[in-house]
C-alpha cells in the first residue's frame, strides 16, 4: 500500500522501557505535572511553557518552546545529579516539532559532566549521536547518546535544546533520561539489541512529514517496526552474532512497505554505525548484510 497520508499517532500504549535494575538520574524526567526540577537557560523563559501533550498519551505532560525567534538557542536544564567516575552513561529524550519547513536547525540532548560535586569545577559537554532529521513530524522521535565519565567526574546535568536559524512553530521534549552502566536505552522508538546495538528507524512521505517508527523487540536480537499504525508491521530486523563464522555481526531486514525509510544501527560499544535507505515508492528489498559490523573484538 502506498501511504500518502501520515496519521497522527497520539495515544501510544508503549511506555519507555527502563534499564533493568537502574535508576534514571533525572528528576521529573517526564514533566508529569509541571516543569519542576528543570530550569530554563538565560533568554529562554518567554518561549517556555508546560504542555499537557505527552509522548505516550498518558495523563502527563511535556516541555514546550513556542514563538521561537530566528538565530536563538533555547534550552532547559535538569537538576545536577551525582555521577560515578568511569561509568558508562546513556542519555537522551524524545522530541516533537510543528510547522518545520526546512532544515535550519537541530534538536539536542547534551550531558555536561563536572569534576566537582554539585556541577562545579571544570566540565565537558557531550551531544547525542542519534539525531533524526528535523522537519515537520507527526510522531515523537528519539534523541540519544552515550559517553563514559572520566576518572575525575563527580556530577552532571542534562540539557534539552533547539539550535538553529529557522525555527519550527514549536518544539516539545519529553521523557528525558540518564542511566549509568548503560550504553543504550530502549524506548518506544529505539530498541537495544544484544544489549549494545541501538536501532532506530525513520519514515517519510512525499509531502515532507517524517516520523519515528515504533520499534518492539520480540527476541534479544530481533524487532519489528510500524510507521503509521502500531498494529501494522512495516519492517522486521535482526542483528546476529556471526563472529565465530566471519568475525562480523550481521544485519538482516525485510520490509512490507514501499515508504521512504532509513534504518540506523549503532554499535554503542564502538560508535560504529550501519545505515540502510529504502527509497519512496520502491518495494523494500531484503537486506542480508553479513559484513555489517567488524567489531567482534570490542
Amino acid at each position: 500500500m502506498n501511504h500518502r497520508i501520515a496519521f497522527l499517532v497520539c495515544c501510544l500504549a508503549l511506555a519507555p522501557a527502563l534499564v533493568q535494575g537502574a535508576t534514571n538520574s533525572i528528576a521529573n524526567p517526564g514533566f508529569d505535572a509541571d516543569l519542576g526540577q528543570w530550569a530554563p537557560t538565560f533568554g529562554s523563559e518567554p518561549m517556555l511553557s508546560w504542555s499537557g501533550v505527552d509522548e505516550l498519551g498518558h495523563a502527563s505532560g511535556s516541555v514546550r518552546f513556542a514563538a521561537l525567534p530566528v538565530s536563538l538557542v533555547v534550552a532547559i536544564d535538569s537538576l545536577c545529579f551525582p555521577v560515578t567516575a568511569g561509568a558508562d552513561l546513556a542519555f537522551g529524550a524524545s522530541f516533537w516539532t510543528s510547522g518545520a519547513s526546512n532544515q535550519g536547525g537541530v534538536m539536542l540532548t547534551q550531558i555536561r559532566l563536572y569534576d566537582g560535586a554539585g556541577c562545579t569545577g571544570s566540565s565537558q559537554t557531550f551531544n547525542n549521536d542519534l539525531s533524526p532529521y528535523f522537519s515537520s513530524s507527526s510522531t515523537w522521535r528519539p534523541l540519544q547518546g552515550h559517553t563514559q565519565a572520566g576518572p575525575a567526574v563527580q556530577s552532571g546535568h542534562l540539557r534539552l535544546s533547539f539550535v538553529g536559524t529557522a525555527p519550527p512553530e514549536e518544539v516539545r521534549f519529553d521523557n528525558a533520561f540518564v542511566y549509568e552502566d548503560a550504553t543504550c536505552v530502549s524506548t518506544s522508538t529505539v530498541s537495544c539489541l544484544g544489549q549494545r546495538f541501538r536501532v532506530a528507524i525513520e519514515w517519510a512521505i512525499p509531502e515532507g512529514t517524517r516520523g519515528g517508527a515504533l520499534v518492539r523487540p520480540f527476541s534479544s536480537d530481533s524487532l519489528y517496526a510500524s510507521f503509521f499504525n502500531p498494529t501494522n508491521v512495516e519492517v522486521v530486523l535482526k542483528v546476529l552474532d556471526g563472529c565465530s563464522v566471519n568475525d562480523r555481526f550481521w544485519v538482516f531486514a525485510a520490509g512490507l512497505t514501499n515508504v521512504h525509510a532509513v534504518l540506523r544501527i549503532t554499535d554503542t560499544r564502538t560508535g560504529a554505525t550501519w545505515t540502510h535507505l529504502n527509497p519512496q515508492d520502491e518495494a523494500f528489498a531484503p537486506v542480508q548484510d553479513t559484513s555489517a559490523f567488524a567489531t567482534c573484538e570490542e
